[in-house]
């Protein structure tokens, strides 16, 4: 079995990548922005940062 060129897959992800970023200029021009975050992620932030005042709340009232 011979196996492909390596280069030859290289430039096909090239081009690939090439219309993927094309369509991301395009759709930027267009006003489409992404968002700069997913949402997900903001809230595992607030999530942890209330999480670690409850702890620390805890502990005050234990006595440490």
């Amino acid at each position: 079995m011979k196996r492909p060129h390596p280069f030859k897959k290289a430039r096909a992800n090239r081009e690939k990548m090439k219309r993927a970023a094309e369509q991301v200029v395009k759709d930027y021009d267009e006003g489409r922005k992404p968002q700069p975050l997913d949402n997900k992620l903001i809230w595992y932030v607030i999530g942890g940062f209330v999480f670690v005042f409850i702890l620390k709340g805890l502990s005050q009232l234990i006595g440490g």
